[in-house]
């Protein structure tokens, strides 16, 4: 996707998703204060972010358009709107002196959240990596490669 491109250029990939989700979150924001609706509004930004994603997923297999970075704007509409919703139907009803908390908890718990999706994502990315260098790669390799691992993990113990 961001092959051969500068840091600039690679995360300036990125900025419509940012800047959807500023306005999602501003959106849902008044959308929220004008009608009193959240649910349908929280669930179709949920089901439409994670459509975009998996699309995104599925389609940038390489080197992309400019014009394609702009199919991230629905997932970043969509995220900035299921922020904003779940923010607000957590805090609505709730006591004056309970906001901070469970403001601390949202938090926490979206933290903790991308914090396992790396690092669940990342377990799987290498054990199919490990997998298919291991159906792929000649013997005298994957033996080369076996003992530079093992050397690796001494080291490490």
């Amino acid at each position: 996707v961001v092959s051969d491109a500068s840091d600039t250029v690679a995360g300036s990939r990125l900025l419509p998703a940012f800047v959807r989700n500023t306005f999602g979150s501003l959106g849902a924001g008044f959308y929220i204060k004008k009608t009193g609706r959240y649910k349908k509004l929280t669930v179709l930004s949920s089901l439409i972010g994670s459509g975009t994603y998996l699309t995104i997923m599925l389609r940038w297999n390489g080197p992309i358009a400019i014009w394609e970075t702009l199919e991230i704007f629905p997932g970043g509409l969509a995220v900035g709107v299921a922020l904003a919703s779940t923010f607000i139907v957590l805090t609505a009803n709730m006591p004056q002196e309970s906001v901070a908390v469970a403001t601390g908890g949202l938090y926490l718990a979206s933290n903790v959240g991308v914090v396992l999706g790396l690092s669940i994502s990342s377990g799987l990315q290498k054990g199919v990596l490990k997998y298919l260098l291991q159906e792929r790669l000649p013997k005298d390799i994957r033996e080369k490669v076996y003992v530079y691992e093992q050397n690796i993990q001494t080291q490490i113990s």
